[in-house]
């Protein structure tokens, strides 16, 4: 991203860095929004719909004494708007509780919501360090649990939890390390 006309990249939201600026110049504390397009499965078929995500890095909100969500994200599917909130800026956790709205059978079509998905027992960051194992989807979906670790080695990529790719299928519960 430019922000006055400084080039800023970063692979999650909440470490920008300069690429023009010398010594690593990190983004200050800010708020960003942007709308990820997101497909969804829905009893009618599929229709992609903007999913809106706020990030606040440290801005205080007015009415709120100092306190902030670092995450917010926004849905809206057929004129329904749902909302979710991560006060500690977990995309997971945001992202499951805007799905739990969802009316039976509705659901987003994203890596977080794929059988062959999963995170590192070790801990992940706020958005992104997903790993797929798209292909070795036979032994990942023997996993339960800290077994995972067996075959770690096998992931295909690291994916951000809204990335879709081709192989997508819908998960079930119970299945690997997430359960």
């Amino acid at each position: 991203m430019i922000v006055r006309g400084v080039k800023f990249e970063s692979s999650f939201f909440y470490d920008f860095e300069s690429v023009d600026l010398p010594g690593n110049y990190a983004l200050p504390p800010c708020v960003l929004t942007c709308v990820i397009p997101v497909p969804i499965h829905t009893s009618s078929g599929r229709i992609i719909t903007p999913l809106t995500v706020v990030v606040n890095s440290g801005i205080p909100e007015p009415r709120r004494r100092g306190k902030y969500d670092a995450l917010k994200l926004q849905l809206e599917i057929e004129n329904r708007l749902f909302y979710s909130r991560s006060p500690g800026g977990w995309f997971e956790e945001a992202l499951n509780a805007l799905q739990q709205q969802l009316e039976v059978g509705t659901y987003i079509e994203c890596c977080l919501n794929c059988a062959f998905s999963d995170y590192s027992p070790y801990g992940n960051g706020g958005f992104g360090g997903l790993a797929c194992f798209r292909d070795n989807k036979t032994e990942y979906l023997k996993v339960h649990g800290k077994s995972i670790f067996a075959i770690w080695d096998t992931l295909t990529e690291f994916v951000q939890e809204t990335y879709l790719c081709p192989q997508f299928e819908k998960r079930k519960p119970g299945t690997g390390y997430r359960g």
